[in-house]
């Protein structure tokens, strides 16, 4: 059965897709414990990781799992990776996802990355004056194309998963 949420991008985030969430990782305060946090998250398909801000991550203790390489536009960086639980509007939950530590934005504190996207199918639409993200979990199979025959501006012709 599939899952799905349509939030509206306020005007004041235009530039950006920032969703509610909720996070659901493992802090070192107490033995076998487990924080939930509610957080504003950036939707960010440039982003093949997840990640939370190291604000989060101090204030709550979190348990690092490992480390590893954050690659940014500033270079490439040691950071504490956590695993987490992280749900989205309508119930949709992704279970064990590694999020690496970075700085933190003045309007979110969590990354959503293609580790996540990819478990799904997303669209950014508009009526006109307002702009609307749109999720669904498990994915359709059905390619969304706009293109009449499916031919892209590369030339590549797109051709449905294999099942």
């Amino acid at each position: 059965m599939s899952k799905a949420f349509t939030v509206l991008v306020p005007d004041g985030h235009r530039h950006a897709v920032v969703v509610d969430a909720k996070l659901f990782i493992s802090s070192s305060f107490i033995e076998n414990s487990t924080v939930e946090l509610n957080v504003r998250a950036l939707i960010d398909t440039g982003a093949n990781s997840s990640c939370v801000s190291s604000r989060i991550a101090s204030a709550c203790a979190l348990c690092v799992e490992k480390y590893a390489t954050l690659i940014s536009m500033q270079g490439r960086t040691a950071v504490p990776m956590y695993k987490m639980d992280v749900v989205l509007g309508g119930g949709i939950r992704f279970n064990g996802v590694s999020a690496l530590e970075f700085p933190g934005g003045s309007d979110f504190d969590a990354i959503i990355g293609m580790d996540v996207l990819t478990h799904g199918e997303f669209a950014l639409s508009s009526d006109g004056s307002n702009l609307y993200f749109s999720m669904r979990v498990p994915p359709s199979g059905n390619v969304i194309d706009f293109v009449e025959g499916g031919r892209p501006a590369c030339g590549n012709r797109i051709t449905p998963r294999q099942k």
